[in-house]
């Protein structure tokens, strides 16, 4: 059996989990939703804004769709991660990127050691 299903842009009635970032998407934000079958199974997921444009934009062209491993790899690799102290784009800290809040990430530069905050908005 084919795989079929609706995606389509709402606003939240209650919390979701974004299927790609992982973060909690809030009520009332707007959000994508797909919900189908996929891959054989009965699926209904929830895509934040950040990550419709930014992350599915990146493989509109391919026809494939991402998980949330990729969506991490994408995000270490985009200019996001640039050191704004010394330009480097190698970064490191103790506990590796790791999510501060809903909209926050922290990082730290491998090259001049100094950390920072970087804002990932939701929508």
């Amino acid at each position: 059996m084919g795989d079929f299903g609706d995606f389509k842009h709402v606003k939240t009635r209650k919390e979701h989990q974004c299927v790609f970032c992982g973060r909690t998407i809030p009520k009332g934000t707007k959000a994508r939703n797909f919900s189908g079958l996929w891959e054989g199974d009965w699926q209904n997921w929830y895509t934040c804004g950040f990550c419709e444009r930014e992350v599915e934009n990146e493989y509109a062209n391919t026809g494939e769709e991402i998980s949330g491993d990729e969506f991490r790899y994408w995000l270490e690799e985009s200019k996001h991660f640039t050191c704004p102290h010394c330009g480097n784009n190698e970064y490191r800290n103790r506990n590796g990127w790791g999510w501060i809040d809903n909209t926050h990430i922290q990082l730290g530069c491998g090259k001049c050691k100094k950390e920072w905050e970087v804002e990932i908005p939701i929508e």
